[in-house]
């Protein structure tokens, strides 16, 4: 099992079969450019995580509201998936690197098959992480364990 640090700071175990995605690939998949984003790859199970972070002045993670970051991602993934039967289905919190991470889940059709992503926000001081979860429908209970074990391995 591989270790995968993002940023310097948060550091998660990628289980045997993934591999990192590369630029091109994760252009591919998302619309923006930004440079602040990681991801692994399971083709054989259809699992796929995500690290986007991005870092905000002392004043704003002060002032910032997880609820409203989050409220924004979903905003973004219903605009951009907005052709392919996008659905949020569920809003929920769960613990990560020994804190309350808030979360939604959400379902998307892309070439004819139904997906199902989650998202995560961390924070840590001036640090703000974006944790997307995607794989095929219906999830397998080996794919809610790997993403499970995933999760639970996340450091900060």
């Amino acid at each position: 099992m591989k270790k995968l640090t993002v940023n310097g700071e948060l550091t998660l175990s990628c289980p045997d079969g993934f591999r990192e995605m590369t630029q091109e690939e994760l252009a591919k998949a998302y619309a923006d450019r930004t440079s602040k984003r990681i991801g692994i790859w399971d083709e054989a199970r259809h699992i796929i995580l995500v690290v986007q972070w991005h870092k905000v002045n002392v004043l704003l993670a002060a002032l910032s509201d997880p609820k409203s970051s989050l409220r924004s991602a979903e905003f973004r993934l219903r605009r951009l998936l907005k052709d392919s039967e996008y659905r949020k289905t569920d809003t929920f919190t769960r613990g990560i690197a020994g804190r309350d991470a808030r979360a939604f889940r959400y379902e998307y059709r892309v070439q004819g098959v139904m997906q199902e992503g989650e998202v995560y926000l961390l924070k840590k001081k001036t640090s703000v992480y974006m944790i997307y979860t995607y794989t095929r429908m219906p999830v397998t209970e080996e794919a809610r364990r790997v993403i499970g074990e995933m999760l639970n391995s996340v450091t900060l």
